[in-house]
């Protein structure tokens, strides 16, 4: 595994796709929803603490 998605609670995903770059398709299970995902930036992936909701 490269890269570790955190979903908020009650979201679940189906199917994922990449477009090559920075960005990652995620289809949305029974919601019929497709939700556009950005890749972090590199400083931000460095530090998950920094990025968490508590």
């Amino acid at each position: 595994m490269l890269v570790r998605l955190t979903l908020p609670e009650g979201v679940s995903i189906t199917g994922l796709e990449s477009d090559g770059g920075d960005v990652l398709y995620a289809g949305g299970g029974t919601s019929g929803k497709v939700r556009a995902v950005r890749r972090p930036d590199a400083r931000a992936a460095e530090s998950p603490a920094q990025n968490s909701r508590a």
